[in-house]
């Protein structure tokens, strides 16, 4: 049998036989995705590119068809996408869920776009859901599979190696003076690792009737630091979009909902976790050549650690 060719043409094909009529496919640099009716309703259609990205997709379906019904049974302002169908093709995993309209979609960061009502409106449904996260745990494939980036943390005392080892190979590549980010490292206590989403940010979140749909779940696991999420979303809103009233408002929420007894722990883990993704996303501006209108106020803020105060 001919080896099956991960193109368009091939792509669209492979759907079509499965009954889709596909209105719209494209490559993305890891996926052929596409947009496809079927039965009178559109869903989003992905096929990997090769095995790596096969086994991210997996991850993906694995996280969605476990917390789709727990989303719509105990009623959280999160909707987690439903899986249609699934498969595995040519010994890549494919997969077929809800489609969600662009015109919905909370932020473009291409565009430096966020929605006008998104303090309003969404910011404590954000940060509802990782309350929520950090009471779950669920079986995902990055638990077991020392090929996912988190995978080292699953002892404790790893998490700041994986977090040194990943700032020195950001700075290597950009040249970037790393002596202040380390010094905020070596000097943190990491409690231990959560549930995450790890790529929780506004621009993979959509209107969803009276909530957000949130997707790209490629990497979710149960071995990021605590609070990754929150300094995460954070530091990208920051960095990318330069909005720091949303961000202001954000940490400022989430604090005055975390336990007494924590706080302090919480922000000095805080900082270190926005530092190393600062860090991440200055080596992504460079290679990449985007723009990161945020740069300079996000290390003035790591460096004074006043997240607190506009």
């Amino acid at each position: 049998m001919a080896r099956f060719n991960v193109d368009e043409t091939s792509v669209k094909k492979f759907f079509q036989g499965r009954g889709y009529r596909i209105s719209k496919i494209f490559p993305t640099r890891r996926s052929i995705v596409s947009f496809g009716d079927k039965d009178g309703k559109r869903y989003f259609l992905k096929f990997p590119k090769d095995k790596d990205v096969s086994r991210t997709s997996k991850n993906d379906y694995v996280w969605c068809s476990k917390l789709h019904p727990m989303s719509i049974k105990e009623k959280w302002p999160i909707y987690i996408p439903e899986m249609h169908e699934k498969g595995t093709h040519d010994g890549l995993f494919w997969f077929v869920m809800d489609y969600f309209d662009a015109k919905n979609s909370l932020s473009d960061p291409f565009k430096g776009y966020i929605s006008k009502d998104f303090i309003k409106d969404y910011l404590d449904k954000t940060i509802d859901f990782i309350f929520i996260m950090q009471k779950l745990r669920v079986k995902l494939l990055t638990d077991t599979d020392k090929r996912f980036y988190f995978y080292r943390c699953r002892n404790k005392k790893n998490i700041s190696q994986l977090i040194k080892w990943s700032i020195r190979h950001a700075s290597r590549q950009i040249g970037f003076d790393n002596k202040e980010v380390m010094k905020i490292i070596d000097s943190t206590r990491f409690e231990g690792t959560q549930l995450a989403h790890t790529d929780y940010k506004p621009w993979h979140m959509f209107r969803y009737k009276d909530k957000i749909a949130l997707i790209d779940s490629e990497n979710a696991n149960n071995l990021a630091p605590r609070y990754y999420d929150i300094a995460s979303y954070y530091a990208r809103v920051l960095f990318i979009l330069d909005r720091e009233d949303i961000v202001h408002e954000l940490i400022k929420r989430f604090y005055r909902r975390v336990a007494d007894e924590h706080k302090e722990s919480f922000m000095e883990q805080f900082r270190a976790l926005v530092a190393w993704i600062a860090v991440g996303e200055s080596r992504d501006a460079v290679l990449k050549k985007t723009p990161c209108p945020g740069k300079k106020r996000i290390f003035e803020l790591i460096r004074t650690n006043n997240f607190m105060d506009k």
